[in-house]
């Protein structure tokens, strides 16, 4: 079993996939030593008489967030791809080999909010959004626990390739720290677990030197 993960960012102009619109979108595939493999990107392009149904829909906080990053500049000058554009450009990778744990059973979705990402992919990308597994794999969790010990973290910055890298980043340290610390040693009393079947769920393997 590969144990690959699927990452997918998707930038809205709000929270809701039945009352907003897609504004960017990007993947990337990794191996269970979180190398990447195929990746992709596109701005969502809008044809002109949609335009004006995207701008009305933005929640304010996001029509301030893009445009502060730029997304929202590209948006109106019609860059990028349309819908049916980037189901045609992304399905060929995430139906490789690569892209599948075994014959019959497809990665597992990874991101920063993957449950917020796949109901909209099941509203605008339908056919992409019936290739990941079922199960999620939310770097949140990490970002929370590096929060709570006061790590640094990766700032977003709401451009959806850029996110992902922040994410992969994120999950590389703390593999690294995996390999090369004893971080239980630091709690008295705290025995070791095997952590081991918890990497192997989550695509990462088994630590080197740890059994």
């Amino acid at each position: 079993m590969k144990e690959t993960l699927l990452w997918i960012d998707i930038e809205t102009t709000g929270l809701f996939p039945d009352k907003g619109y897609p504004l960017e979108i990007a993947y990337v595939l990794t191996d269970r030593k979180v190398e990447t493999i195929p990746s992709g990107e596109s701005v969502v392009r809008w044809e002109e008489e949609q335009m004006d149904m995207v701008l009305n829909s933005f929640a304010p906080v996001a029509r301030e967030m893009h445009e502060k990053n730029g997304l929202l500049t590209l948006v109106k000058a019609g860059e990028g791809m349309s819908i049916a554009d980037i189901e045609l450009r992304f399905a060929p990778d995430l139906l490789t080999a690569d892209a599948r744990d075994d014959y019959w059973r497809p990665c597992k979705l990874a991101g920063s909010k993957p449950l917020f990402d796949r109901g909209w992919l099941k509203q605008w990308f339908p056919p992409l959004s019936r290739l990941p597994h079922y199960r999620d794999f939310d770097i949140n969790t990490v970002r929370s626990l590096l929060h709570v010990m006061k790590a640094e973290g990766h700032q977003q910055g709401h451009r959806a390739m850029e996110d992902l890298m922040g994410d992969l980043g994120l999950l590389r340290r703390v593999v690294e720290i995996l390999n090369t610390h004893d971080v239980y040693s630091l709690f008295e009393g705290v025995e070791k677990p095997d952590i081991s079947h918890m990497l192997r769920l989550t695509g990462l393997g088994t630590p080197e030197g740890k059994k």
